[in-house]
């Protein structure tokens, strides 16, 4: 009876102190411990002897490496934070600042226009000027313009209505005989002659540059294609062909290609004329800009054909060679005068103002410069004219300077 009892005693202390062995290991578990076992610390699951000192030690040094460069990359990343966090805040006080500014030009411009005197009296007072230079507010930027431009030509709606008029009837005549002509030489494979139609349109000589208005089917499409609305209300081509109409004398100018055609092209080696730039839209860049922000066709042509009647433009669109020499003469003079380095630079690679001025000036920078720079450039041309035609031109001059030089 004591061997039973001490039998089953000894049987429960086994049971107690030697807990069951593991379950075998399933084919998933097997999997993962033999993807996760390091190189040199293999040899401690597998039973193997211990690694040697040197792995140990490369993996603390592994590890404390490793807890570094996370502490360094979340301080960058905090660092950075902070940064855009500071940059919005400044962007945004600026953006606030420009608001309140606007809004306060905005005031004054109204108050400038409640009273025809107070335009005279902020003029004397150097106020537009000032506030010119700030930039003018959209929201008044039409009226401030049109007050700038004038109206000294005393353009009325009725003289408007009335070469309007005529201008379609004439561009429907030049179609015609456009067609005409291209149906006739075209059955006899041969060459129109040149656009001169004195049946239809009088004597040549009495026409003037009217001719020009076929142009236009050129160069519409390629003004501001951005906008489709130039093209498809038909404002554009009523606004330049009613000034076609209206000054004759000087007709459609297109863009530097045509001051280039009478200033720069000169004979080659072999005596044969050079024409370095193709035809290309000019006359059109300014009305566009002006009817962006002036929805009456009567009141952008009357601007339109003011603005052309300035000393500068009306040289320039002329395209007579003494006022453009003498034009091309002033902007050297000052180009050497702020920009010596630069003018030598120039001069030593026959780079020409004729080349890159005329044409700047020709579309008063709509060509070259985002509409929004534009703007503001018109804002201040308007007020000072070729003056600051010329400071602009030596200001982006000066932006490229170093790039230039290269």
């Amino acid at each position: 009876m004591a061997h039973l009892l001490r039998a089953d005693a000894l049987s429960r202390f086994e049971e107690t102190h030697n807990p069951p062995p593991p379950p075998p290991p399933t084919p998933a578990r097997a999997a993962a411990a033999d993807a996760t076992a390091g190189a040199d610390i293999e040899p401690i699951f597998r039973g193997g002897p211990p690694p040697p000192p040197q792995a140990l030690s490369r993996h603390r040094f592994t590890d404390s490496s490793t807890t570094l460069s996370k502490k360094k990359i979340q301080q960058a990343h905090n660092s950075a934070k902070r940064r855009l966090h500071v940059q919005q805040t400044r962007d945004r006080w600026r953006q606030n600042e420009r608001d309140l500014q606007v809004a306060n030009d905005t005031k004054a411009w109204e108050r400038i226009f409640a009273h025809p005197q107070n335009w005279e009296d902020a003029k004397r007072r150097g106020v537009v000027t000032q506030l010119c230079f700030r930039g003018v507010p959209p929201a008044v930027r039409r009226r401030a313009w049109c007050a700038m431009i004038g109206n000294p030509l005393m353009i009325t709606r009725e003289l408007y209505e009335i070469n309007s008029q005529r201008a379609q009837e004439l561009s429907w005549q030049q179609r015609m005989v456009s067609e005409a002509e291209n149906k006739r030489f075209g059955s006899q494979g041969g060459p129109p002659p040149p656009s001169s139609h004195p049946d239809s349109f009088g004597s040549p000589a009495a026409a003037g540059k009217e001719e020009t208005m076929q142009l236009l089917d050129q160069d519409l499409p390629r003004t501001l294609p951005q906008y489709q609305f130039l093209q498809t209300s038909g404002s554009l081509r009523d606004v330049l062909q009613t000034f076609v109409r209206y000054r004759p004398d000087i007709g459609y100018v297109q863009g530097a290609s045509a001051v280039a055609s009478v200033l720069s092209s000169r004979p080659d080696v072999d005596g044969h004329t050079i024409h370095p730039w193709p035809p290309g839209p000019g006359m059109s860049y300014l009305a566009a800009t002006l009817l962006l922000y002036m929805d009456d066709s009567f009141e952008c042509f009357t601007c339109f054909a003011n603005l052309l009647n300035q000393p500068f433009c009306f040289d320039i669109y002329r395209l007579q060679r003494e006022q453009l020499d003498l034009h091309i003469k002033t902007f050297e003079y000052f180009f050497k005068l702020n920009l010596p380095a630069l003018y030598q630079l120039f001069k030593r690679y026959d780079v020409e103002p004729m080349i890159y001025y005329l044409d700047w000036a020709l579309t008063l920078y709509v060509k070259c410069l985002p509409l929004d720079v534009v703007a503001r450039v018109w804002d201040s041309y308007l007020l000072l004219g070729e003056a600051f035609c010329i400071r602009t031109a030596l200001g982006i001059l000066k932006l490229f300077g170093k790039t230039l030089s290269r």
